[in-house]
């Protein structure tokens, strides 16, 4: 967790805010929380509260751990690049083809989705 969120935290149980809402790094913040009265408001939460649309999550997603935290919490989509492109979804797969398609694969068999590894690229 960076500095700066730490900070971030720690400022508010000196303020003893009743609320934090959203973030990146959820499970240190809880970690942090702990022991406080003030409540979290998930990210994707507070997002299904504010639309009546579909819930589309761009930007950072580089492993199939997070592709699956997305599946689980219900997300519609979610858009991929860089790691796509950069070949850190799956190191050995090769083409961009193969590194796409077991995640296509993996999110189609989202209501399937434990913690079960990407397949393997074909």
């Amino acid at each position: 967790m960076p500095a700066a969120s730490v900070r971030s935290v720690r400022t508010a149980t000196e303020l003893g805010v009743d609320w934090l809402m959203g973030g990146t790094w959820i499970e240190e913040t809880l970690r942090l929380l702990r022991g406080t009265s003030i409540g979290y408001a998930d990210p994707l939460d507070l997002v299904r509260a504010a639309t009546t649309g579909r819930l589309v999550v761009a930007g950072s997603i580089t492993d199939t751990d997070q592709i699956q935290a997305l599946a689980t919490a219900g997300v519609d989509a979610f858009t991929i690049g860089s790691a796509a492109f950069g070949g850190s979804l799956q190191p050995h797969a090769g083409t961009l083809r193969s590194q796409l398609a077991p995640v296509v694969v993996l999110w189609h068999r989202r209501g399937e989705v434990g913690s079960r590894p990407l397949p393997p690229a074909s």
